[in-house]
């Protein structure tokens, strides 16, 4: 399936045979209107609201970010990173502040608040890679549910909602 960009105001789809349909000149890149605005997955904390609360949602994403959080968690399973802070990704948007770092620990924790609206999710190589398999079916989009609960250990659970809804 061909990529979809996304400009302020405009939509379009690239032809087959080009590299993303793309011809940018430097006097485009400097020009706001010009922007590409790529889907970003959303990052965020409900203390309270559902029976399920307190939780860490991330939602309203395509399959390209799922890959993309899928990577970042078989990074922290194979060791290549110790620590990944989410809310500073390209591809992810805080909403109201929410932070999470996500970091390879010798013991599951779950996910701790630091501080407000600050977390940190600590997991084991293992636990890791069993979360990047809780992905799986988000990534080719053949996933019959759209959430799926990827951490409930610690003082928050951690959610992954296609939708945003459970």
């Amino acid at each position: 399936m061909p990529a979809f960009f996304h400009f302020r105001a405009i939509a379009f789809q690239p032809p087959a045979n080009s590299f993303a349909g793309l011809a940018v000149s430097n006097s485009m890149l400097c020009n706001p209107r010009f922007v590409l605005e790529w889907p970003r997955m959303k990052l965020e904390y409900l203390g309270e609201g559902s029976p399920d609360c307190p939780l860490i949602r991330l939602y309203e994403f395509d399959t390209t970010g799922a890959r993309r959080l899928r990577e970042a968690f078989r990074s922290l399973a194979d060791g290549s990173r110790q620590d990944i802070p989410l809310h500073e990704e390209w591809w992810v948007e805080s909403v109201a502040g929410c932070h999470l770092d996500l970091r390879h620990g010798v013991n599951d924790l779950g996910v701790v608040e630091r501080l407000p609206s600050k977390f940190e999710c600590v997991l084991t190589a293992q636990s890791w890679s069993d979360m990047a398999s809780k992905v799986d079916p988000f990534c080719t989009g053949e996933s019959s549910e759209n959430f799926a609960w990827l951490d409930e250990e610690g003082e928050a659970s951690l959610l992954l909602s296609s939708s945003g809804r459970w």
